[in-house]
Parts: C-alpha cells; structure tokens; sequence
C-alpha cells in the first residue's frame, strides 16, 4: 500500500526492530559479457590447464574502443572436484598480481621508443645469447650473466628480433646502453604510461597494489626489469595496455557493465579513457609491426593463421619455489592486426 511499517519484537530485553517497504522497481543493468565468447574463452582455459596442470588461470577479451570486457573466464584447480572451477572471492585477472614476464618487454621497449631524449636505431644489432652486465654504477660494483632461453639465438639481434625471439639478453642490453645510470627515467617513463594504479572495475573483485621494485638495489634488479621481471601487475593491467597500443595511445578502462536500461530504451556506458596519449602513434605503430612478427616468425607462430592478422607477445616468468621451477604462461596482444578491434 506504500507505507512503511515497523513490528518490534521483545526478546529477553532485546529489541529488533524490522522495518518492512513496499517493492520499488529498480533499473536493469546489462553486462558487457557475451555469453557465446565466454563460453569460448571458458572452455579453451580449462583445456589448456589441464593440459599444462596449471594452478589457475585467466582468458579476457576486450573490445578496443570501448573498453568492454567481452570475456572473463577465471579458473582455478579445485583439488576435492578434480576439476577446475571459479573460485569464490578470487577473480584472476583482477585479484592475481604476478611477475609477467616477456608479455612486458612491450611496455618497456614502447616506453624507451617514446623517450625524447634517445634514439634508439631498430637496425642495430644488440648481444643476444650470452652477456656479463657490470661495471661501476655509483657503490654498486656487482657482474652478472644473462641468458637466453635455451642459448638458441644468434649471439646478436636487432631490435625486431629481439622482441619476435623474446631475448632477455638482448633487452637487458638496450636497457644499460640507455637507462645504466638513468633507472629512474625509466621507471619514470613506464609509470606514465603503463596502468599501474587500482583500475577499480565495475565488478566485485579484490584488486591489490601493483609496484615496481627498486632498480637500484642491484644491477640484477635493474636488468630483471628491462625483460619483465622486478614488477607485479595484473592481467587485467596488462590487457589494458595491450589495447591502448593497439587504439595507437588511447588507452580506456576495462568497463563490465555496458549500461542501464530506462524502459525499453538502454543507455550505454560511454569509454572511460585513462590515458589520450600513453605513447606517440608512431612508437604505437612500431610496436604493432614488431609484434605481428611474433606471431608470423617468432614465438607466437603457434597461433598464425590466413583469416586474420594477430598481433601480441609471448610470456613466460619463472620462479623457484620450495626447490621446484613454477611457470606464468602468457600471451597479450590484439586482432586482426591490420584493423584492431579485439
């Protein structure tokens, strides 16, 4: 009838009072899930965990210009189910933050291709397989070897190379050509462009820091970082930049909720863009090639395929824990690569 009521109960000198309303007809919301890519993406995530027996995992598709988040699939390894399944409170590509790996050679090599103050010339060759990094930097007098995956690659690559192969050595070798006395520059550089504050989505999730660690503490730190290691960051970060390289700058948030239905009439969530110009078109441009060549000659040509283009990066961050090697397997990028859209 409208009018509110209120019932008071006496229960051993307790009082509860319950206050009873009449019904208000709420708006409906409408998710940017598709319900056909999430099934998709959910499937082909549980079927690449247990072939790997990974612990968990996630699979996200965003759209580019808008930011919706047209798939989420997060699972994890129920031991009592023997299945995989979504785990309560956790949502992987939000809550999970980890060392990526090569998947961020992309954000490093962009951030230097976007530095005034350097030219870095994509035609030089660069040390790749094996190298000793060291030498003064202020009390700082430690040496340190890195390798390539394997020793496979040639003993130097230019910068195309260097990303299609994914060689540690050979990012590590730009990064102290350029950045050895300047770290914080770098760090600088990525921070401006790289997403690293709460994305607060529109979704229930537990969202923690993301950081950098400190690049000074040893030349080790510094050239962990310039392969993807020294920093911790969520896949949903990580996708966020992915897509802002492929929108050439414009970088916009991972939105869940497409919009608010007003009668029959929906009122879309119009873009949220985080950042108009995270880096120039042409470092944006650079990149794109570069990472069409991962997947047309590098270590992404598993997925090549003659309907359309893929452009991304390969990932993987090793870790030794209780003396046994623990892996993050990744992949980032955006489709078709001759008009992203994906």
């Amino acid at each position: 009838d409208g009018k509110t009521m209120t019932a008071r109960r006496t229960d051993q000198d307790k009082i509860d009072t319950v206050v009873l309303q009449s019904r208000i007809d709420g708006q409906s919301i409408v998710s940017t899930i598709d319900t056909r890519y999430q099934d998709i993406a959910e499937n082909s995530l549980r079927k690449a965990l247990q072939r790997y027996g990974g612990e968990a995992g996630c699979a996200i598709l965003m759209e580019m210009q808008t930011g919706y988040v047209l798939a989420c699939a997060n699972l994890a390894v129920d031991t009592s189910a023997h299945n995989y399944l979504e785990v309560r409170d956790r949502n992987v590509a939000v809550s999970d933050v980890y060392e990526p790996g090569s998947t961020f050679k992309t954000v490093i090599l962009t951030a230097m291709l976007n530095d005034p103050t350097i030219r870095i010339d994509t035609a030089k060759m660069y040390r790749a397989g094996v190298k000793n990094f060291g030498g003064k930097y202020g009390e700082i007098k430690d040496d340190h070897q890195i390798k390539d995956s394997e020793g496979r690659l040639r003993d130097s690559l230019n910068v195309r190379e260097i990303i299609e192969q994914s060689s540690n050595v050979g990012m590590s070798d730009i990064g102290w050509r350029f950045y050895a006395d300047r770290r914080d520059t770098l760090r600088m550089l990525v921070e401006r462009m790289f997403p690293y504050q709460k994305l607060n989505p529109d979704v229930k999730a537990r969202e923690y820091n993301s950081r950098i660690n400190n690049l000074h503490a040893s030349n080790r730190d510094f050239l962990n970082f310039c392969y993807g290691y020294s920093t911790r960051v969520s896949a949903l970060q990580l996708i966020t930049f992915y897509n802002g390289l492929a929108a050439e700058g414009r970088m916009v948030k991972p939105q869940f909720c497409k919009g608010v239905m007003h009668g029959d009439r929906l009122v879309e969530n119009k873009p949220i863009v985080l950042n108009a110009h995270m880096c120039s078109r042409e470092s944006a441009r650079m990149m794109r090639t570069m990472l069409e060549g991962v997947v047309e000659r590098g270590t992404g040509n598993n997925i090549k395929n003659t309907t359309y283009g893929i452009a991304g990066k390969t990932g993987t961050a090793v870790h030794s824990y209780a003396r046994r090697n623990v892996y993050n397997a990744s992949f980032a990028g955006f489709f078709p690569s001759e008009n992203p859209r994906y």
